[in-house]
């Protein structure tokens, strides 16, 4: 890690020395007996580190969306999303964040950038009827449930003969379940159909159980992985939809809002259009490339079927 954040850092170093002037960059970084290193040599040099490309690219943005939405992130958002990564991390925080080489000041300049940057693509999130639409078609509202989590099928086995006989589903929660994110709230979670925390085979299962309904065996295979994981699930609370989508229009606009800034293509579009107009331009010519990758997004638009229709007739003729 941090290796990482001092690739980072010379990263960050190279793209200042890019904005040095000509005559900086002749002058002597290092001597040495029977030799010197000039600045130029250095910059040369680390602009062919694999990966340097990517940091600047990633410095550039993180400058042009803090330079034009920073000042929406206020105090308590930054101290917010502070206070959730100490709390995650617990004892180990202050450990680990002088592994990274970060200050306190320094993680939460990071946090500001970081809260910049999805402020500026929520700007450019655009949520209609049609899409609140579609999601509503597949929406299963929030439901309440405790769930194990097994490493194997054979322990998972013999928890579902144990619940069967009547055991206790808390105690086996603290006594079997690898998940200890919701361990320590015994077991409980609560998700909709669109949670993208919990594994869709879960989720699948879970809305077919009435309240206080054990499910079957679920196993759920790990496409990284490969790795199966089992989860036996119990109902709390669960919930039908209805009819009426009016009900659920802050969730399910929310939801839209979300999906649209898990989608890359939307991401390196909202990109493009910042980095136009925020007007982004490369003094070096070597780094020039770097950029236009990304500031020249070409919009990818799918071939309307009518059209399609009317350009093969054309053709034939």
């Amino acid at each position: 890690m941090r290796k990482k954040l001092l690739f980072v850092a010379m990263s960050v170093g190279l793209f200042l020395f890019s904005a040095c002037s000509k005559s900086a960059e002749k002058e002597t970084a290092v001597s040495f007996k029977g030799g010197t290193i000039t600045q130029k040599d250095i910059n040369d040099q680390l602009k062919k580190i694999k990966g340097a490309d990517s940091a600047i690219q990633q410095m550039v943005i993180k400058r042009v969306y803090e330079n034009k939405y920073g000042e929406e992130i206020t105090e308590k958002d930054i101290e917010k999303e502070f206070n959730k990564i100490k709390e995650q991390a617990g004892k180990s925080f202050n450990s680990q964040l002088a592994k990274s080489g970060d200050t306190e000041a320094e993680l939460k300049r990071k946090i500001k950038q970081q809260l910049a940057f999805k402020k500026g693509l929520e700007t450019n999130v655009e949520v209609n009827q049609e899409k609140i639409q579609k999601i509503w078609e597949t929406f299963h509202p929030e439901v309440k449930v405790q769930q194990i989590k097994f490493k194997n099928e054979e322990d998972a086995k013999k928890a579902k003969q144990s619940l069967d006989e009547g055991e206790d589903f808390s105690k086996l929660v603290k006594e079997k379940s690898i998940d200890q994110k919701s361990n320590s709230n015994d077991g409980k979670v609560t998700f909709h159909s669109h949670t993208s925390s919990v594994p869709e085979e879960v989720k699948e299962a879970s809305f077919k159980l009435n309240n206080k309904d054990i499910s079957d065996i679920i196993p759920v295979k790990n496409l990284m992985t490969k790795q199966t994981s089992y989860y036996i699930v119990k109902m709390i609370q669960n919930q039908e939809k209805g009819d009426d989508i009016e009900k659920y229009s802050d969730e399910l606009k929310k939801i839209a809002i979300e999906k649209q800034l898990a989608d890359q293509e939307f991401v390196k579009q909202s990109i493009s259009q910042e980095l136009k107009a925020a007007n982004v331009k490369i003094k070096d010519a070597t780094l020039n490339n770097i950029m236009n990758s990304l500031i020249h997004q070409e919009k990818k638009q799918v071939p309307n079927k009518d059209n399609k229709k009317e350009e093969e007739s054309k053709s034939k003729e």
